[in-house]
């Protein structure tokens, strides 16, 4: 029996199938970005705030695998990761705004439903009746970069994705949709962004084209790469722009 499909793993399709199928099985060692994020989520939206920290001088060794051991399946950090964690967290709860959004009556609770015939799961961050919210730490929060990396990485997809799961799961679409984003570095600007009607509507779209496609794959167990075709190469004027914020 197949996991429920969640979106972490379904964006590999922007990928190939191949890329989705190898995630299923992949090693899942957490980058130190996502150990801050996962962390940082922790101390803004859940009720036992307490970090799992190594008191250990660096992430490797004999002293490092015994702990690691014994604490397995948490999030464990370096000294330096933990204040890290400590002055993003304390600068999103600084911000009376992005605190109101991300205190919701629900946080961090797992949904589940079925779309397509398929078993599906998720976890927003903050919700209500009305308003889904994700909080988002990043290398950068400024709007002119995070705005392109809300597309680059799918954000606006995970928040259809909550909409649509929070829907057929049986309870109300939310109406509006938000990103807390926060620097993880000195001074730690905190930008709320509204995911708007139409962004939600493209996200939406790409999140169906994905279980469509994955869909197929698994009827068929057919797993292919980027393409089966060969692919021409043109000549181009000049080379374009690859550039990117890097958010964790």
């Amino acid at each position: 029996m197949m996991d429920p499909i969640r979106f972490s793993r379904l964006k590999a399709l922007a990928l190939s199938p191949a890329h989705y199928k190898y995630g299923l099985t992949a090693p899942d060692e957490p980058s130190r970005a996502m150990r801050i994020g996962t962390a940082v989520h922790a101390a803004v939206l859940g009720d036992n705030p307490a970090l799992d920290v190594f008191p250990g001088p660096t992430r490797r060794g004999k002293e490092w695998e015994v702990y690691k051991a014994a604490h397995a399946g948490q999030t464990i950090l370096a000294r330096d990761e933990a204040d890290e964690v400590v002055a993003t967290a304390a600068a999103v709860e600084a911000n009376p705004a992005a605190l109101k959004l991300l205190k919701q009556p629900h946080r961090e609770e797992r949904i589940a439903w079925k779309w397509l015939g398929l078993d599906c799961a998720g976890t927003p961050d903050a919700w209500d009746g009305t308003t889904v919210v994700d909080l988002k730490t990043a290398r950068t929060a400024q709007p002119e970069r995070f705005g392109k990396e809300v597309f680059w990485r799918y954000y606006h997809a995970q928040l259809a994705w909550y909409c649509n799961g929070l829907e057929l799961s049986g309870r109300a679409k939310p109406e509006r949709a938000y990103i807390v984003a926060v620097e993880t570095a000195p001074p730690y600007p905190v930008v709320i962004y509204e995911i708007t009607e139409t962004a939600l509507a493209q996200g939406f779209a790409r999140c169906r084209e994905w279980m469509e496609r994955l869909k197929g794959c698994i009827e068929n167990d057919y797993w292919p790469g980027y393409s089966d075709a060969v692919v021409p190469i043109e000549g181009i004027t000049e080379m374009p722009d690859l550039t990117f914020a890097e958010t964790d």
